[in-house]
């Protein structure tokens, strides 16, 4: 069984410094001019039946693989992943793509991705007889680690499988594979800095023992989603003040919480009674009654700051909410302080 605290010092951290040409993030469309040189890319097909998956939990309530192909063992998971390539050489399909690589090479895999997922061989058995790949599966609160070993006779080891719950970690590996996702050509400097980051706080986790230890096949214990159930409004709630500025997506609040659209979608209306941009207009409004009430801002500003792009239409919405003006409630609100 490999130590993780050695994996982390001999090769992930000192990788982690040289991630230029490294980092490989799965896209629908994948050209060779975006990958490392020394990266190999393959068509393959999906072909077969596609079976959707019902009513399949992990970690209790969080649904994670929503399909799959049996034709061609490949999976469909709702989960942000890493793949850590330690040895050996890999064939790893993407969809309709495979890459195919080496050791000191990180795969990042957004949710939705066909791919790999459980005993599929995925050495390439033209350069190694085996190989080792570490991988990590973000949970809401919990982020799993673990190393398997493959064979070229389809055999395949687990050699260590943790599980992480320190929210720091988990909101920074969920930062690092935003940040990779989000760039359409190649990983930016803002990410690779994040990985570096990423594997030191885990290596200080590791030697300070804050993990616990999953046997093969074992779902995360219960206390791994017992916050998540909790404080899923909360969740949702930081998510759209963090975004409040921009635009917010059901897509991408349902993809930070490891849900899919209309798992989000459903929980959402029966824990609040709102859809996603009832909220989101609810969360504005409540932002514009504060800045009308404690700051100076001129109501075209105001708009600009919570995300509306024409004073007039943030105007309409909010008479129509609230009963008044932007301007008629701020003169209410000073009106009341004297």
């Amino acid at each position: 069984m490999l130590n993780l605290d050695s994996v982390l010092s001999d090769m992930l951290i000192p990788w982690s410094r040289m991630t230029e040409g490294r980092i490989i993030c799965a896209r629908p469309q994948m050209h060779i001019s975006h990958l490392p040189s020394d990266v190999r890319l393959e068509k393959r097909s999906l072909t077969g039946k596609r079976v959707i998956v019902r009513n399949k939990c992990y970690y209790h309530n969080t649904r994670t693989m929503t399909a799959f192909w049996p034709d061609r063992r490949i999976s469909e998971v709702q989960l942000l992943k890493l793949a850590c390539v330690l040895s050996g050489h890999v064939d790893y399909q993407l969809g309709k793509q495979a890459v195919l690589c080496g050791p000191g090479h990180f795969i990042a895999i957004p949710p939705g991705t066909p791919h790999p997922e459980g005993p599929q061989n995925i050495i390439d058995t033209t350069c190694c007889d085996q190989g080792e790949v570490l991988y990590f599966h973000l949970y809401p609160t919990a982020l799993q680690c673990w190393i398997s070993q493959y064979h070229k006779n389809n055999k395949r080891l687990s050699l260590g499988n943790y599980l992480f719950l320190h929210p720091h970690l988990i909101q920074l590996f969920r930062m690092l594979m935003e940040e990779i996702i989000a760039d359409e050509t190649s990983p930016s400097m803002v990410g690779q800095e994040l990985l570096r980051s990423f594997f030191h706080l885990l290596q200080v986790k590791v030697q300070q023992g804050l993990f616990q230890k999953v046997r093969s096949g074992e779902v995360a214990p219960e206390t791994a989603n017992r916050a998540y159930e909790n404080d899923f409004l909360k969740a949702v709630y930081q998510y759209i003040e963090i975004h409040l500025q921009g635009k917010p997506k059901l897509e991408e609040a349902a993809r930070h919480l490891c849900l899919s659209r209309s798992q989000f979608a459903h929980r959402l209306r029966a824990e609040s009674g709102k859809t996603f941009i009832e909220l989101v207009n609810e969360h504005r409004i409540e932002t514009a009654k504060q800045l009308l009430s404690n700051s100076d801002w001129t109501i075209t500003t105001i708009a600009s700051f919570i995300g509306y792009q024409t004073p007039h239409y943030f105007q309409s919405l909010f008479l129509r909410r609230v009963g008044t003006t932007p301007g008629q409630y701020r003169q209410q609100m000073q009106k009341d302080v004297r």
